[in-house]
């Protein structure tokens, strides 16, 4: 059995790693959380978090997928950046969603606006790679394609339950230096 982290230091991470928390667990792997420097309370009952570099070390986790753009070096396993936006083209290349930071073993990107770009600074770099998985946080868009991994069996559909039988569109923009 592999062990994984997953390590979140933005409140949007959570709903980045869940899905990817589930398929590792569906394989009959092991998970485990890092918070830093966020709230540890959007964390379920049934999942596992690690509290210090002490016991991150003692798990000694295969991989560490974050996502947002830092992880500690010096936790072990491959580091594994999970695409947290899309490439809006807001800023120089170089500065923003391009940039290369040198923590990372690889770089899961989002799709075809991406994936080309972060393929190249890769044979560039050559200490990492990049693959294209898709982005986990719109899989909700999805679900009726297949289950939706944001819910658990104790909650229904946000819509349902607030009785809004209307299409919403959610709008949201993030931060820029613009």
């Amino acid at each position: 059995m592999k062990r994984y982290l997953l390590f979140v230091s933005k409140l949007y991470g959570y709903s980045i790693v869940r899905p990817l928390q589930a398929a590792i667990r569906a394989r009959g792997d092991e998970v485990a959380w890092f918070v830093h420097g966020v709230s540890n309370e959007h964390l379920r009952n049934d999942e596992k978090q690690l509290h210090s570099v002490a016991e991150v070390k003692a798990y000694n986790p295969h991989a560490v997928f974050v996502s947002s753009n830092w992880v500690p070096d010096f936790f072990p396993g491959a580091k594994i950046e999970l695409f947290h936006g899309f490439n809006a083209e807001k800023r120089d290349e170089h500065v923003g969603h391009f940039r290369i930071r040198g923590g990372f073993d690889l770089y899961c990107t989002q799709g075809p606006s991406t994936t080309p770009t972060f393929q190249e600074l890769a044979k560039q770099h050559r200490y990492f790679r990049a693959i294209e998985t898709g982005w986990p946080k719109v899989d909700l868009l999805f679900r009726d394609l297949f289950q939706n991994l944001y819910q658990d069996n104790e909650q229904h559909d946000l819509c349902e339950q607030r009785g809004i039988e209307k299409p919403i569109v959610l709008y949201t923009s993030t931060f820029s230096r613009r």
